[in-house]
């Protein structure tokens, strides 16, 4: 049986997030030889980017999305051959529920 999966899905983030950024000191600000600064920034949490086999990652903005190549509608790949066989129009996710309730309505028990 073959599996055909979108190659990616892409979640938005609620939320901020705080992380630690350096700032390049010059020379005399501190020290003899200058440095670095460190400063805490508030940022917009980003994206969650989802793949078939498991992995994830995190892309920051919009900006990021759009240069990784996220911002198009997924291709459906052949999980065993690799092959492109179409374009996603379901989510992972959505997949996941549609598929699930199906089988949870003919079960007995389940009304």
């Amino acid at each position: 049986m073959t599996q055909i999966k979108p190659r990616f899905e892409v979640h938005p983030l609620e939320g901020n997030v705080t992380r630690t950024v350096y700032e390049k000191t010059l020379k005399g600000e501190e020290g003899k030889f200058g440095g670095f600064k460190e400063k805490e920034i508030t940022e917009p949490a980003g994206f969650m980017v989802y793949f078939p086999t498991g992995a994830s990652i995190r892309v920051r903005n919009d900006e990021e999305l759009e240069r990784l190549g996220f911002t198009r509608t997924p291709e459906l790949v052949d999980m065993e051959s690799g092959d492109v066989v179409g374009v996603a129009n379901l989510s992972l996710k959505a997949r996941a529920d549609q598929l699930s309730s199906r089988g949870r309505s003919k079960m007995p028990g389940n009304t």
